[in-house]
């Protein structure tokens, strides 16, 4: 910690001031400020990651600090070289990443050009001190392509406490020996600069100020008493960086500032979708993914993509956040019931056998209707009688109706539906020939057909026929088709007058779903005995 009490006068000293250095003689471009206890440690491996992107300017007998950002990019302060920015190729204008006194580890690069920020070049304020260097290649390689180059991140606001520190040349140290200097926020920041505990010296200006994960926040600028002061990388400074870095190997990470959402507030009914348009400011910001969630699911639930899907109804929020968890949008949301409009039903008519049971579908229209329940009643529960659930059960022969009723706060709608009861039919006993065909015709049991009619609930066949064999009966029945447990609903067939040559028509009364119709000779003598029979097929 330190000992405040022991700062120097804080005076900011922006003009050149003469130091004696040794080998030469140069001009110190920054005011500087050791507070209290010197705490700087020299750096002795200079090629090592971070400290070789940390660079010493040299600007026309000017001393100064920066770091690399780019491919052939340097980032200073504005101080350090405004000097030499009408003229800056000469051999008294140079950069010098990872020096270490005498030794030059990576060599020494020309500079080719100097920005300076525009706001600078009028007003000489601390808070617009930040200049850009594009150095010539050596040997046609970049700076950055053989130092690494240091991250940036757009920096609007800093946390007071939070740990900095900082890299450079200064001038009260041996000649050109790099320093590392560390400390914390402090003191009240503005819209551009902030303040740090951490010692500093003349020639120290242009180093880069670093957070805890060692990205660029700030350029050193100034100091004086107990505080020193360094530009911040807000959105102005980004903007400038980025028009001049040039190529970079590590993209200068913007944090978002802002959500904007289409709508602060929506009205769905239950059941509805709709997708949230949101979008991260600036639009050049690094990580524009946003983290969308809600508390209260059953009510209304929320995607990756801001899809929002109205669950009950009742009133909730939706949440964007940033992906650094810093910056939050709620978006109220609330959901309306949805009145039932119609019933629908699988079957509207049903049949069954004494003693047999079968549950039909029936479902509430629109699909999204808040209310769903159903009420079942009979209007004859001795014929057919059904649950809660709508399962019907054949009580007695007979027929009656079954009502499903909706009861909403929207008013009552209702369905009828028919049940028909009969008596549970029992299989023939019949006793069928091993062999078909011997009274039957080939061309009788081909011509003959199963017709499909959409007018009534019979059956009709087309039977063709040349003569009744008049030794035995006549007869239709049902064959259990699926079951195969026999030959069902068997009657006489008694023939009319063909209404066409050998054609006769019979209508029957199915009483089997998916049976097959069958038509028989039967013994006068033992009825029970079938001489011949064909299958009808549906044509």
């Amino acid at each position: 910690m330190k000992n405040l009490k022991l700062g120097l006068i804080g005076i900011f000293l922006l003009g050149a001031t003469l130091v004696s250095l040794a080998p030469e003689s140069v001009s110190a471009v920054e005011s500087r400020s050791v507070i209290g206890n010197d705490d700087r440690v020299q750096i002795t491996d200079t090629t090592a990651v971070p400290y070789q992107s940390t660079v010493f300017i040299g600007a026309n007998g000017a001393l100064g600090s920066g770091s690399v950002i780019g491919k052939n990019t340097v980032l200073t302060a504005a101080h350090v070289v405004s000097g030499i920015k009408d003229n800056p190729n000469t051999d008294s204008n140079y950069v010098v990443p990872g020096r270490n006194g005498a030794s030059l580890p990576y060599g020494k690069f020309k500079i080719k050009e100097v920005h300076i920020f525009k706001k600078y070049l009028t007003t000489s304020s601390t808070s617009d001190d930040v200049a850009i260097l594009t150095l010539e290649p050596n040997d046609g390689k970049g700076i950055g392509d053989i130092v690494k180059q240091n991250p940036i991140i757009l920096t609007d606001t800093v946390t007071i406490g939070d740990n900095v520190s900082s890299s450079g040349y200064p001038g009260d140290k041996p000649w050109g020996t790099q320093w590392e200097a560390k400390g914390k926020i402090i003191g009240k920041q503005t819209a551009s600069l902030i303040d740090y505990d951490f010692d500093t010296f003349g020639g120290q200006s242009g180093s880069s100020v670093f957070n805890d994960k060692h990205q660029i926040i700030a350029v050193h600028s100034a100091g004086g008493g107990n505080r020193n002061v360094g530009v911040k990388l807000n959105s102005e400074k980004i903007d400038f960086i980025l028009e001049h870095i040039g190529e970079a190997s590590t993209p200068i990470e913007i944090a978002p500032k802002e959500i904007v959402i289409e709508k602060d507030a929506v009205e769905l009914n239950a059941g509805d979708s709709m997708t949230l348009k949101a979008s991260v400011l600036p639009e050049n910001t690094t990580n524009k993914q946003l983290h969308w969630e809600t508390a209260t699911e059953e009510i209304v639930t929320v995607d990756n993509n801001g899809n929002i899907t109205a669950v009950s109804p009742g009133s909730a929020w939706v949440s964007a956040s940033t992906a650094d968890g810093k910056i939050t949008k709620y978006i109220d949301v609330d959901v309306n019931e949805v009145a039932p409009e119609e019933i629908v039903v699988d079957h509207e008519d049903v049949e069954l056998f004494l003693g047999e049971s079968m549950t039909p579908k029936a479902s509430v229209l629109p699909t999204n209707a808040t209310d769903k329940e159903l009420f079942w009643i009979s209007d004859d529960a001795s014929i057919a009688d059904v649950d809660d659930n709508g399962t019907i059960t054949g009580k007695k022969v007979g027929a009656t109706e079954i009502k499903i009723l909706s009861v909403t706060n929207f008013g009552d709608i209702e369905k009828r539906i028919t049940v028909t009861v009969k008596e549970k039919l029992k299989p023939a006993d019949l006793t069928f020939p091993a062999r078909i065909g011997s009274h039957f015709s080939k061309q009788e049991m081909k011509e003959t057909r199963e017709v499909i009619s959409n007018t009534d609930k019979l059956t009709h066949i087309l039977f063709h026929l040349k003569k009744p064999n008049a030794l035995y009966d006549l007869k239709i029945g049902e064959f259990d088709f699926n079951g195969e447990t026999g030959i069902y609903n068997v009657q006489a067939i008694t023939l009319g007058k063909p209404f066409t040559q050998f054609y006769y028509t019979i209508d029957t009364d199915r009483q089997l779903a998916d049976s097959k119709i069958v038509i028989m000779y039967v013994d006068k003598k033992n009825p029970k005995i079938v001489k011949d029979y064909f299958f009808v097929e549906k044509r």
